[in-house]
Protein backbone atom coordinates (compact mmCIF):
# COMPACT_ATOMS: atom_id res chain seq x y z
CA UNK A 1 0.00 0.00 0.00
CA UNK A 2 1.52 3.34 -0.92
CA UNK A 3 2.21 5.83 1.49
CA UNK A 4 -0.04 8.34 -0.47
CA UNK A 5 -3.24 5.62 -0.20
CA UNK A 6 -2.56 5.88 3.64
CA UNK A 7 -2.40 9.19 3.64
CA UNK A 8 -5.88 9.60 2.11
CA UNK A 9 -7.66 6.89 3.82
CA UNK A 10 -6.57 8.56 7.04
CA UNK A 11 -7.62 11.69 5.98
CA UNK A 12 -10.70 10.85 4.66
CA UNK A 13 -11.23 8.55 8.07
CA UNK A 14 -11.03 12.10 9.73
CA UNK A 15 -13.37 14.00 7.75
CA UNK A 16 -15.97 11.43 8.34
CA UNK A 17 -15.61 10.73 11.76
CA UNK A 18 -15.80 14.80 12.10
CA UNK A 19 -18.94 14.66 10.17
CA UNK A 20 -20.12 12.24 12.45
CA UNK A 21 -19.80 14.08 15.72
CA UNK A 22 -21.21 17.41 13.73
CA UNK A 23 -24.33 15.26 13.10
CA UNK A 24 -24.08 13.34 16.17
CA UNK A 25 -26.18 16.35 18.37
CA UNK A 26 -28.77 16.91 15.96
CA UNK A 27 -29.45 12.92 15.72
CA UNK A 28 -29.72 12.65 19.59
CA UNK A 29 -31.94 15.71 19.68
CA UNK A 30 -34.30 14.33 16.95
CA UNK A 31 -33.91 10.29 19.11
CA UNK A 32 -35.17 12.56 22.27
CA UNK A 33 -38.13 13.54 20.12
CA UNK A 34 -39.41 10.35 19.34
CA UNK A 35 -39.26 9.67 22.40
CA UNK A 36 -41.43 12.32 23.96
CA UNK A 37 -43.91 12.05 20.71
CA UNK A 38 -44.28 8.24 21.08
CA UNK A 39 -43.23 5.25 22.95
CA UNK A 40 -40.77 3.57 20.25
CA UNK A 41 -39.59 -0.18 21.50
CA UNK A 42 -35.85 -0.14 20.85
CA UNK A 43 -33.84 -3.24 20.49
CA UNK A 44 -30.09 -3.01 22.56
CA UNK A 45 -28.42 -5.49 20.23
CA UNK A 46 -30.18 -3.54 17.07
CA UNK A 47 -29.80 -0.01 17.81
CA UNK A 48 -25.84 -1.34 18.35
CA UNK A 49 -26.22 -3.07 15.21
CA UNK A 50 -27.54 -0.31 13.64
CA UNK A 51 -24.48 2.15 14.57
CA UNK A 52 -21.99 0.15 13.14
CA UNK A 53 -23.34 -0.92 10.07
CA UNK A 54 -24.06 3.32 9.31
CA UNK A 55 -20.82 4.15 10.91
CA UNK A 56 -18.60 1.22 8.58
CA UNK A 57 -20.67 2.17 5.56
CA UNK A 58 -20.30 5.51 5.72
CA UNK A 59 -16.83 5.31 6.47
CA UNK A 60 -16.30 2.72 3.48
CA UNK A 61 -18.22 5.18 1.36
CA UNK A 62 -15.95 8.18 2.17
CA UNK A 63 -13.20 6.32 1.15
CA UNK A 64 -14.08 5.00 -1.61
CA UNK A 65 -15.57 8.68 -2.98
CA UNK A 66 -12.18 10.19 -1.38
CA UNK A 67 -9.92 7.49 -3.88
CA UNK A 68 -12.37 8.29 -6.33
CA UNK A 69 -12.19 12.34 -6.59
CA UNK A 70 -8.34 11.84 -6.89
CA UNK A 71 -8.72 10.39 -10.37
CA UNK A 72 -11.83 12.81 -11.78
CA UNK A 73 -11.52 16.65 -12.35
CA UNK A 74 -14.37 18.71 -10.83
CA UNK A 75 -17.16 18.51 -13.37
CA UNK A 76 -16.97 14.71 -13.51
CA UNK A 77 -17.02 14.28 -9.96
CA UNK A 78 -19.98 16.54 -9.19
CA UNK A 79 -21.60 14.99 -11.89
CA UNK A 80 -20.91 11.49 -11.53
CA UNK A 81 -22.37 12.16 -7.81
CA UNK A 82 -25.90 12.94 -9.58
CA UNK A 83 -26.10 8.61 -9.38
CA UNK A 84 -26.79 8.41 -6.03
CA UNK A 85 -30.23 8.34 -6.08
CA UNK A 86 -30.22 6.18 -8.99
CA UNK A 87 -27.59 3.26 -7.41
CA UNK A 88 -29.90 3.62 -4.46
CA UNK A 89 -33.87 3.46 -6.15
CA UNK A 90 -32.33 -0.12 -7.99
CA UNK A 91 -30.58 -1.32 -4.70
CA UNK A 92 -33.94 -0.69 -2.81
CA UNK A 93 -35.49 -2.58 -5.84
CA UNK A 94 -32.64 -5.83 -5.57
CA UNK A 95 -32.28 -5.84 -1.93
CA UNK A 96 -35.88 -4.76 -0.49
CA UNK A 97 -38.06 -6.18 -3.20
CA UNK A 98 -39.27 -1.99 -4.14
CA UNK A 99 -41.47 -1.87 -7.38
CA UNK A 100 -39.21 -0.38 -10.14
CA UNK A 101 -42.26 2.06 -11.63
CA UNK A 102 -42.33 3.69 -15.15
CA UNK A 103 -41.57 6.79 -13.82
CA UNK A 104 -38.39 5.48 -11.71
CA UNK A 105 -37.15 4.11 -15.23
CA UNK A 106 -37.79 7.19 -17.23
CA UNK A 107 -35.76 9.46 -14.90
CA UNK A 108 -33.21 6.53 -13.79
CA UNK A 109 -32.69 6.86 -17.95
CA UNK A 110 -32.82 10.23 -18.17
CA UNK A 111 -30.40 10.80 -15.17
CA UNK A 112 -28.07 8.47 -16.83
CA UNK A 113 -28.06 9.50 -20.41
CA UNK A 114 -27.01 13.17 -18.86
CA UNK A 115 -24.68 11.96 -16.89
CA UNK A 116 -22.71 10.48 -19.70
CA UNK A 117 -23.05 13.95 -22.24
CA UNK A 118 -20.89 15.66 -19.19
CA UNK A 119 -18.57 12.79 -19.24
CA UNK A 120 -18.28 11.32 -22.10
CA UNK A 121 -18.65 14.43 -24.57
CA UNK A 122 -15.27 15.94 -25.14
CA UNK A 123 -15.50 19.58 -25.31
CA UNK A 124 -14.01 21.60 -28.26
CA UNK A 125 -10.76 23.80 -27.84
CA UNK A 126 -11.37 27.42 -27.66
CA UNK A 127 -9.48 29.29 -29.65
CA UNK A 128 -6.80 31.42 -28.10
CA UNK A 129 -7.29 34.85 -28.27
CA UNK A 130 -5.82 37.19 -31.10
CA UNK A 131 -2.98 39.46 -29.67
CA UNK A 132 -3.12 42.86 -28.95
CA UNK A 133 -2.56 45.04 -31.57
CA UNK A 134 -1.25 48.84 -30.68
CA UNK A 135 -1.35 51.25 -32.85
CA UNK A 136 1.36 52.12 -34.97
CA UNK A 137 2.93 48.76 -34.57
CA UNK A 138 3.56 47.16 -38.54
CA UNK A 139 4.60 43.97 -37.26
CA UNK A 140 1.27 43.23 -35.60
CA UNK A 141 -0.39 42.71 -38.91
CA UNK A 142 2.29 40.26 -39.63
CA UNK A 143 1.42 38.43 -36.46
CA UNK A 144 -1.93 38.06 -37.07
CA UNK A 145 -1.18 36.88 -40.46
CA UNK A 146 0.49 34.06 -38.91
CA UNK A 147 -2.04 33.08 -36.09
CA UNK A 148 -5.06 33.12 -39.00
CA UNK A 149 -2.52 31.69 -42.35
CA UNK A 150 -4.14 27.92 -41.30
CA UNK A 151 -7.81 29.53 -40.61
CA UNK A 152 -7.99 31.66 -44.02
CA UNK A 153 -6.93 28.99 -45.95
CA UNK A 154 -9.43 26.19 -44.64
CA UNK A 155 -7.31 24.30 -42.62
CA UNK A 156 -8.45 23.07 -38.91
CA UNK A 157 -6.09 21.65 -35.90
CA UNK A 158 -8.13 18.66 -35.82
CA UNK A 159 -6.97 15.80 -37.52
Amino acid sequence: MSVKLVVLTLLSLLVFAGNFIRAAPIALALFAVMFTVSTPSLDGLGVVYGLLSGGITSGLGYILWYAALKELNVTHAATVQLSVPVITAFGGALFLGEAITQVLAIASVAIVVGIALVVLVKKKPVPAPAPEVEEGDESAGDALLVEAGPALAGETSER
